[in-house]
């Protein structure tokens, strides 16, 4: 074999890193693909992609979480975000990798300097190169730099999602159970005069005094506050008679002036100059009232004094007097979401009748015995008899006034304060003048009767002891109020981290320009580098296999780090023992096992 002419050492050098013709540079390499289906570059991009896929992604959650109760989310949106962003960051980093090598061989290929390979390497592996080269700013150098700044991405697009506390109303449908009206009997049951009363309805008037929350016996899907209308129990006003007594001033200082008598006594007699009256009793079934009343009711007495002006305008007394029956009632409720229901008394409200019921027992049968007046004769159920005794007894209130005294220069007609109670404070001004009670007493009737409705829904045979078509199965339509925490989507912050990732993918992309020029999958290991540096170790590999075909060649050859013996001369020949014949020059590096000195003892 010939050997080239040999002009000095920098000639030698020459022929040993570009020169000396591969015993296997004929062979072409069989590739199976074309150059563009390339590992590494296909890759990059597909990473590329997936970052934007993941900013797509993170979109998705912030617009499908945005005003959704917190509750109904069992990963919060955050978490997704946070992952979504992780992935974004290992796949930008991943491209990045992929397209440094890339960069690095494409502009080999095109003609440069050492140092320019050297500087591009040295930033593609270290972002502090990149700063410290940042000086003379290259695209290289702001790919560099961009890909590490764009771990601030996570922190923004967490932000993006927060949790508020808001309040949201909605109409929805809620189903419960409530007696539209007292069974028969539910008041308890007269016998010979008497009403005896039973355990559950002495409980409902416990509780109404004690104003215990009322509680559905069912279970409506509601949460926060509904408000809706409801059908129940209650009473109205009928055949009311309202008449005035004119108190003249003359008798603002006439101790024997009275006004008593403006009734007649039908509901009850309440002393002879009344000032304050709130009188509640049974209905008596005599046989005089028959063509008064078809059902069972109670009676309300009303009076009212006023005064103020006594001895200048004179006076006058008020009374109504009115039958209250039972009837079904349109209320306006309001429900919570622990199922507890209060009754809405806005605007005075004693709610829509919809109905007199007609299944009370007004007890009609009397007898007469040796001319004296009738009497019952028969026991019947009552649904308000107990409920009336109670509130006649609460609400009662009979206050009088005084005459003036005669030992007393002008002294006139006055409030007697020996007969205040609870109500009369309830209801009188400062003028010595009462406001009109009615529509609280009628309040007190209804909520004790929805009380009593409450209790009867279990009863078994509840509907026969109802008006025909009722039942105790009821859907509300009702407006509901619900104060939460739900998660509220700031698209700011996400337009941040997206333009950051879109300037980043936009940086790292032309990094990969050029793939489809170079002949196989590169990258920057140092064997890849030796062997396209012709390192005299490589000499044998057949560059068109690559690094995976040096390794199958060459794989299992012993190396040492070390002073290198030179592996061969200029002829490149062999000595007896097979051994590449030595120049005698001397290096620092890596060469095979036999042929290195250990630099340290």
């Amino acid at each position: 074999m010939s050997s080239p002419p040999i002009t000095g050492e920098r000639d030698v050098a020459t022929i040993e890193l570009g020169t000396w013709p591969s015993s296997k540079s004929n062979n072409k390499p069989s590739r199976q693909w074309p150059h563009w289906l390339q590992w590494g570059p296909l890759a990059g991009i597909a990473a590329l992609c997936l970052t934007i896929g993941c900013s797509a992604f993170a979109l998705a959650i912030l617009v499908a979480s945005n005003n959704q109760p917190v509750d109904s989310w069992t990963v919060q949106p955050t978490v997704y975000i946070a992952v979504a962003a992780a992935i974004a960051n290992t796949a930008i980093t991943f491209a990045y990798g992929r397209a440094v090598p890339v960069a690095w061989w494409y502009q080999a290929s095109k003609g440069t300097t050492i140092r320019t390979l050297e500087q591009r390497w040295q930033i593609g592996s270290s972002v502090s190169q990149a700063v410290r080269h940042g000086r003379k700013l290259t695209w290289a150098t702001l790919a560099a730099i961009l890909v590490a700044v764009m771990i601030v991405d996570g922190p923004l697009l967490q932000r993006a999602s927060k949790v508020v506390s808001a309040t949201r109303t909605s109409m929805v449908d809620l189903h419960l159970s409530l007696a539209p009206e007292l069974p028969t009997g539910f008041g308890g049951e007269v016998h010979g005069g008497s009403i005896f009363g039973s355990d559950i309805i002495w409980e409902t008037c416990t509780d109404w005094l004690n104003q215990k929350q009322m509680l559905l016996p069912s279970h409506p899907s509601c949460k926060g506050f509904c408000a809706g209308k409801v059908t129940g129990p209650g009473i109205t006003k009928t055949n009311c008679t309202t008449q005035t007594r004119t108190i003249p001033k003359e008798d603002a200082y006439n101790p024997n002036a009275t006004w008593s008598n403006i009734t007649n006594g039908r509901f009850g007699s309440y002393g002879g100059n009344p000032a304050f009256v709130i009188g509640i009793s049974t209905y008596d079934r005599s046989r005089s009232d028959v063509s008064v009343l078809s059902s069972e009711a109670a009676m309300l007495y009303v009076g009212l004094l006023d005064i103020a002006d006594f001895d200048t305008s004179g006076g006058n007394y008020t009374v109504m007097e009115c039958y209250l029956v039972p009837a079904l009632l349109e209320y306006d409720v309001r429900l919570d979401g622990d199922n507890h229901v209060t009754i809405n008394t806005e605007g005075d409200s004693v709610g829509r009748v919809i109905s007199i019921a007609n299944n009370t027992d007004p007890g009609w049968d009397t007898v007469q015995k040796d001319g004296a007046p009738p009497v019952s004769n028969t026991s019947y159920p009552t649904t308000l008899g107990l409920f009336t005794i109670y509130l006649g007894a609460v609400l009662f209130a009979n206050v009088s006034a005084y005459p003036p005294d005669p030992n007393i220069l002008d002294g006139y007609w006055a409030v007697s304060t020996l007969d205040f109670n609870a109500q009369t404070m309830k209801y009188m001004t400062k003028d010595d003048t009462y406001l009109d009670p009615t529509n609280d007493i009628i309040r007190s009737y209804n909520e004790l009767m929805i009380r009593g409705a409450l209790k009867a829904v279990d009863w078994s045979n509840l509907t026969q002891l109802m008006d025909l078509g009722l039942s105790a199965n009821q859907t509300m339509l009702a407006n509901q109020t619900l104060t939460q925490n739900i998660f509220v989507s700031d698209y700011r912050w996400f337009a941040g981290a997206t333009v950051l990732e879109v300037i980043v993918v936009l940086a790292v992309l032309p990094m990969l320009w050029g793939w489809w020029t170079l002949d196989r999958d590169l990258d920057l290991s140092p064997f890849a580098l030796g062997m396209a540096l012709n390192a005299p170790l490589f000499r044998d590999a057949d560059p068109a296999e690559g690094v995976k075909g040096m390794l199958r060649t060459h794989g299992d050859t012993k190396v040492r780090y070390g002073v290198v013996v030179a592996e061969h001369d200029a002829t490149g020949e062999k000595d007896e023992l097979g051994r590449r014949a030595s120049s005698g020059t001397w290096r620092v590096g890596i060469g095979e096992s036999w042929g290195v000195v250990h630099l340290t003892k």
